[in-house]
């Protein structure tokens, strides 16, 4: 079931990309306001939920830090989560497939 849902996502982002790639006006209406577009789109997004897309430029790569855990007091706690998780979890817990992918040319 969550496989779908992954495999369902992927798909409306890929063509929610393609979109924006071929039509400038698309892209336009996606960057300044992208609730309203996600939505049309099949997105369901919660009342009060901001969404902020970014356009990479050639020069420019983009990296997303992600807010800090409920639980997360110091250093030490980001260690401990380090040395608990297996080599194939991240330092959140999560799964490196769970991330973003890092673009390859870095």
């Amino acid at each position: 079931m969550e496989h779908n849902f992954k495999e369902e996502i992927q798909k409306k982002y890929s063509k929610i990309v393609a979109k924006a790639w071929a039509d400038d006006d698309y892209k336009k209406k996606l960057l300044a306001n992208a609730e309203v577009v996600l939505k049309k789109e099949g997105f369901e997004i919660p009342a009060g939920l901001k969404i902020q897309i970014i356009e990479e430029s050639e020069n420019t790569k983009i990296f997303v830090l992600p807010r800090a855990p409920l639980n997360f007091d110091k250093i030490e706690d980001l260690e401990k989560r380090f040395t608990a998780n297996s080599a194939a979890s991240g330092p959140c817990g999560c799964s490196p497939h769970d991330a973003p992918p890092l673009a390859s040319s870095w």
